[in-house]
Parts: structure tokens; sequence; C-alpha cells
């Protein structure tokens, strides 16, 4: 272990703490010894029935995690691949391949103790294929969601500019043993690791596989691809995960059209009870639709935000009165009722609900303050005039409208600039032609570090779209990003929210929720703030 490694663990989550080293089942049964590239081995998956967990998702273009990008993808990656952590449904951590960590004193050297467990074509895990999977997430050219947060790994810049063979930064002291050193403190990385991308891979195998990899993965998840037809893809139990056995045989997803059939295929398949579980598309998720026989409905909220934001530099929107004006006077709930969503969601809050940071208290709309905002912002007597812009189509035009009567009286005249399409306003927005829109976020890590960062970090004038600077927020993300007590970097992350609060580049509005419809006989379905990141290993049926 790194020296004074057992000072700092006081500060990570009780789980990595020196008295609980969590130890992790070693792997049951009979392994084939010999390694197969790109295929499985039979005795390194668990005997079973046919059993299996059945639902449905739009198809995969990949399930390489260096390559995926789509929440399908994901669904079933984060059941391939294993991790060195997970993530519970609470966003806190736990073990997985790393059965226990911990921290140099000086807050940049991680080591990794990796538990017993075996990939699907029955080759031990060795520290190797983390330094391996790392470096194929770094390599030159490749630029995936977590790539700022990896550059930090000492020697990754000049790894992925091609001027390192090696990333200097990772060293396998071990087969079950691997340090990684950070070029700064940056104490939410662990949860980067429990990301889909981070996905630990066999090395060698995936090197010699390429892009193939990607259509014939291997993992050492609870498991293993058995087959891609066209229509589904068939996964098989592996014993060997970190975890052990999972409960039943394997995983069927039905692969959805991608001609806006999607929905009708899903409602086919519950009127057939064919499906165990499923995510409810969008449109398809009121609370007043009819529940298909044997179903019930769980809901949870997501880590997403919608917004209002403001380019504080252009047009009306740089006068921050005008955008205190607009807090003051928008009424949350009154517009989220015309916008179909649910009031119980609103929020003042730019860090979605569940993360560190996260206020829960909602202003009430103050009229006499916006309007004399307002009034202070009008030149020559003339009232300020701002253009909001949204993607149209959507059902928003009443909401939009309504907002736009409510300002004028309180002395806003609102243009609205319905654009044809997402594509069209990011390009208006990249042009800096646009002075405020209708938004969303969502976070892909349960620390918002990342998030708020990428938002509203200072950068050069017209390099983000709310063109946003303060020295202040810059400092209080710097002093998160080092702070290893999670309490603190918590208080911190507030004192950001409460600066955009003040400063108002952004108008939070409300969040999100997502649901899933479950069969009556599925025991064990525990839902997270992650929609696909479900522990199915520890999911049984009760079929008839």
């Amino acid at each position: 272990m790194a020296a004074g490694s057992a000072d700092a663990r006081s500060a990570l989550p009780s789980a990595f703490a020196p008295a609980s080293l969590l130890p992790v089942r070693a792997a049951a049964g009979r392994f084939a010894q010999a390694a197969v590239v790109c295929g499985w081995a039979a005795s390194a998956f668990a005997d079973g029935d046919a059993r299996r967990l059945r639902t449905a998702i739009g198809e995969p273009a990949s399930l390489d995690p260096a390559r995926a990008r789509s929440a399908s993808e994901n669904a079933v990656i984060l059941q391939i691949f294993s991790r060195l952590l997970e993530l519970d449904a609470s966003l806190g951590l736990r073990p997985s391949l790393a059965r226990a960590f911990s921290v140099a004193p000086d807050g940049r050297s991680y080591t990794f103790e990796l538990a017993p467990a075996r990939f699907h074509n029955g080759r031990a895990v060795e520290a190797a294929d983390v330094a391996g999977s790392l470096g194929r997430l770094l390599a030159p050219g490749r630029f995936g969601p977590h790539s700022q947060a990896l550059s930090l790994i000492e020697g990754a810049r000049a790894f992925s500019a091609g001027q390192a063979t090696e990333l200097s930064g990772v060293r396998v002291l071990s087969p079950q043993q691997i340090e990684v050193r950070l070029e700064e403190p940056y104490a939410p990385f662990p949860f980067v690791l429990a990301a889909p991308a981070l996905s630990i891979v066999p090395a060698r195998e995936a090197e010699s596989a390429g892009a193939g990899f990607g259509r014939a993965p291997v993992g050492s998840g609870p498991f293993g691809l058995e087959r891609w037809d066209p229509g589904e893809i068939a996964l098989r139990a592996h014993d060997g995960a970190p975890e052990g056995a999972p409960l039943e045989a394997g995983v069927s997803f039905a692969l959805l059209p991608a001609d806006g059939q999607a929905a009708d295929r899903i409602q086919s398949l519950l009127l057939r009870q064919e499906l165990d579980y499923v995510l409810v598309p969008r449109g398809l998720d009121s609370e007043a639709q009819a529940l298909p026989p044997g179903y019930r409905r769980q809901a949870h909220p997501e880590l997403a935000v919608f917004y209002i934001g403001f380019n504080t530099r252009a047009g009306a929107a740089a006068d921050l009165r005008v955008r205190q004006g607009f807090r003051a006077g928008i009424d949350r709930s009154a517009l989220s009722r015309e916008m179909f969503t649910d009031s119980r969601l609103v929020t003042d809050s730019m860090i979605p609900r569940g993360l560190p940071g996260f206020r829960d208290d909602v202003p009430a709309p103050n009229a006499g303050v916006a309007r004399s905002l307002f009034r202070e912002a009008s030149a020559g007597g003339r009232r300020p005039r701002l253009h909001l812009h949204y993607t149209a189509g959507r059902g928003f035009d009443p909401g939009f409208e309504a907002l736009a009567t409510r300002m004028a009286e309180l002395g806003l005249d609102l243009a609205l600039s319905p654009s044809l399409s997402l594509r069209e306003l990011q390009v208006l927005q990249e042009q800096g032609r646009v002075e405020a829109w209708f938004g969303g976020i969502q976070a892909e890590s349960p620390e918002p570090h990342g998030l708020l960062s990428g938002l509203f970090r200072s950068r050069p004038q017209g390099s983000n779209w709310f063109s946003y600077a303060s020295a202040e927020l810059d400092r209080l993300l710097d002093a998160a990003r080092a702070a290893a007590d999670p309490a603190e970097r918590a208080r911190l992350y507030m004192q950001v929210d409460l600066a955009l609060a003040r400063d108002v580049p952004a108008i939070p509005l409300w969040g999100r929720t997502y649901q899933y419809l479950i069969a009556q006989g599925v025991k064990g379905f525990q839902l997270g703030y992650l929609p696909f990141q479900i522990p199915l290993a520890r999911v049984t049926l009760e079929r008839p």
C-alpha cells in the first residue's frame, strides 16, 4: 500500500475504512485455463436453468466501453463488465474489482488491491488489465466523457498527444495491485472509476480484437455475451465476477426499432407479458397511464436539471438586473404545469437532486422585486427586450407563451424564438447569436464538480454559451476538487450554487424522474439515480 495510506482512509466512505476492507467473494466453479480471444469458455459460466431476465432497449452500436456513448449501450455494458468501484442506489461507492483502495497523504496517489475475479474467457483479471483499460481511454485521438478527469493522471497528456508510449502515472505493483498517480489532488477521482466507460477489459484480447471487440466483448461482470442476433442480445450468467455468480441464468435484451415505433413495440411485449422489466419511454410515463396486467410502476429521480440559460455578454441578458428580475418573477410551479411536468420537481439548484450541494429550497415568485429590477434596467423609458430560444415541436409553445405574458406584466418584453431542431439551436449558440434559451443538463457522475466546471468555470469570451466568469466561483471549484472530506466538498458545492443563484447565468426550473414497469414476480429490483445502473445480479424471478 502507498506510504501513509491508512491516515487518508478516514476521509473515504466507511466501506473502505481500514476496519472494513471488505473481502470480495472468490470466484467459484470451474474455469477454463486457456484464454480465448473475444470468446468465452463454457466452464467460466454458472450452471443454471433457462430463466432469464427479459427487457427491451434500443440497439447498441458497440459494446466496447471505450467507444459506447448511448444509454442502451451502457445498459448492457454495466452487466458484461466490472469496474474497480461501483455505485450503490444512493450514489455511494462500494467495492468491485478493487476490494480495497488507499490514498496517499498528498491526495495524488491511489493504490488499488484487486479482488479475485476472472474474465468470461476464463483468464484471471490482473492489474495489467486495469492499466491497459486506462490506456485505451487515453490513447491518441480518443476523447470520451471522462477524458478531462483522466487527463489528470500523471503523464496522460503526453501519452494522449503521442509523445509518450506509456502512462507514467500508472504503475503495476503486482498482479493484484496497481497505483494511479494524479498530477494534482482530485478528491472525486474514485467516483469517476465507477462510470461505464471505466469498465475493465482484458487488455491483450481487446488490443488484438481492435474494433471487433465492440461486437464480441469480454468482461468480468456477472453476465457474459452469449449471442448478438438481429432483434436480441442474450447474456449468460458468469460465476467469476468479483461479487460472485448472479441469482438468475441470464438476461435477454429485445432490441427496439429505431424508426419511432419503439413505444408500440414495448407496449406489445408488455401485453404479452414478455418483459420482466423495462424503462418506460417518454410519453408513456404518465401516472394516469393504465398499467398492463401483472406489472407495477416504480419511479426514481434522475440527475437532471432543466433551466433557462443566459449569454451573460449578449443583449438584454448582459444586464444582471434583467437576469435577476427574471429569476424573481418566474413562477416555476405554474410553468411546470403548463409544460405538463411534475410541479413537485421544481428546483432552484443547478446541482441535480441527489448530488452533494443540492439546495432543496425554492423561493416563491416576487413580482414586486421583478418589476423594480426591470424598471431599473429600462433605458430612456424603453422596456428591456429579451429573446428566448427553445426547440419547437415538443409541446412547449403554450408554456412559453404563458411565460411571455407574465413577464410582459412585470415589465420585460420576452420575444420567443422557436428553433426547428436541437441542432439548429446549438449552431446558433455556437455562433453567439442566442441571448437566452431553454435547456437541460444531466450528470453522469455522483460528484457535481465536472458538471459545474464544464458549464460555469471562467473561460475566454465565446468559449461557452453562458460566457460567465467569476473568480470566486473558480476558487470554490478548485477548493472542492482538492477537499478530501465529502462534507466539506458538499459545503463548497453549495457555495458554488448560491453564487450562481446570485449572478444568474441560468435559472434552474425542475428536475426529472424516470420510470420502470416491473413484472410482479421480479424480486430485488433496485433503482438509483442512474436509470440503467441496476444490479441485476441480485434480482430473482418468481415466474409462473
